[in-house]
């Protein structure tokens, strides 16, 4: 076998496929993908290229058709149950030769990775280093032995980088998650529609995201902005929830969009808001930044990393008193200024430069 690289991720991870892609666009080396899941619990395979794809065992079938507490759960008990299967698969079907390298995107790949004895660059995500490690001892064992034996770990933000070192004495490099950047400036020049005074919310529909909260403050607002509603994905239980409050406010609820459909609704809005409880560095904020909006965020380290452009467009609020009407008023000012990117952020947060940032380091390393 050529000298290959190896994705070992879920096909239904957009953050996953975003490096697939990138590896793709900037390797000289076959590019395949390995994974257990496919298509499944309301989500779809996002490989484009099938032929491309190695399957492990597949639990998709095994799992529920919803996404919610009681799936989640039973998610975590198939992949325990199937470890000892899919390290076998993994050593069978990574044949690793000198210098493949099989990049694992979450902790529960690097396990399996590191469980196989195969070469491996560790990619955690941001609620498995910020939140679980600390809310669970077996978990942070469980990380430990999943990035231990990494060649490398790679992290989106210097929050992490400082979690990993601080709980499992671990070091890490930060490379940024990257997004589309020439793509989303053609959209936004194309795009005629005059923006409205709309406030989109471009997180998950899931408790860490407080979308109800987001909800409770759009009604009781003296600014009564229209609320429009996209997600990467939703809790079911949380969105029934946040469904019983549409009815009773005329929130527009557009679910689980694919991308260039959220895009579209970005650079029709003039302003985002992204105020979850825990979060490392989010792609989705800067979409809506390069998508002409100003987003209404909680204070959060990855913001002391932004370059002024983008920092310009942020407005900080702490979510207390009323927080909501001065964010929104702020917002409303900032909207009347565009966007203009300076170089210096293009580059930083360009996708297609986020693979080849990794193989610098990787290749100072081996």
């Amino acid at each position: 076998m050529k000298e290959t690289f190896f994705f070992l991720g879920s096909a239904r991870c957009f953050h996953t496929i975003d490096w697939y892609e990138s590896a793709q666009q900037n390797s000289d080396k076959p590019v395949k993908f390995v994974t257990d899941m496919v298509e499944g619990e309301g989500f779809e395979c996002l490989v484009d290229d099938r032929n491309n794809l190695i399957k492990l065992l597949i639990i998709d079938n095994l799992l529920s058709n919803s996404y919610g507490g009681i799936g989640h759960l039973l998610r975590n008990i198939v992949k325990l149950l199937v470890v000892p299967i899919q390290i076998l698969l993994v050593k069978f079907k990574i044949r690793s030769s000198k210098k493949s390298i099989t990049f694992a995107h979450s902790t529960y790949y690097a396990f399996l990775a590191s469980l196989a004895g195969i070469k491996y660059v560790s990619t955690p995500q941001g609620s498995e280093v910020l939140v679980r490690i600390e809310d669970s001892s077996l978990y942070k064992l469980f990380a430990y032995i999943a990035h231990k034996n990494a060649i490398l770990i790679t992290v989106d933000s210097l929050a992490m980088k400082v979690k990993l070192k601080d709980l499992l004495n671990l070091d890490s490099e930060v490379v940024q998650n990257g997004i589309p950047i020439d793509h989303l400036k053609v959209i936004t020049k194309r795009t005629e529609e005059p923006k409205k005074d709309d406030l989109i919310s471009i997180r998950g529909i899931a408790e860490n995201y407080q979308v109800l909260e987001i909800i409770d403050c759009c009604s009781d607002s003296k600014y009564l902005p229209r609320l429009q509603l996209c997600c990467p994905f939703y809790d079911d239980d949380y969105f029934a929830r946040v469904q019983d409050k549409v009815l009773q406010t005329g929130v527009i609820v557009h679910g689980k969009l694919n991308r260039e459909a959220f895009y579209h609704c970005l650079v029709r809005s003039k302003i985002a808001i992204s105020i979850p409880i825990s979060d490392s560095s989010p792609r989705s904020v800067y979409e809506a930044i390069y998508c002409g909006c100003i987003v209404i965020v909680r204070y959060n380290q990855y913001l002391e990393d932004l370059p002024a452009c983008m920092l310009e467009r942020i407005v900080v609020t702490d979510c207390a008193g009323d927080w909501f009407d001065v964010a929104y008023e702020k917002a409303l000012e900032k909207s009347k200024t565009p966007f203009y990117p300076t170089l210096n952020a293009d580059e930083m947060y360009d996708q297609k430069l986020s693979f080849p940032r990794v193989l610098d380091s990787l290749f100072t390393i081996i």
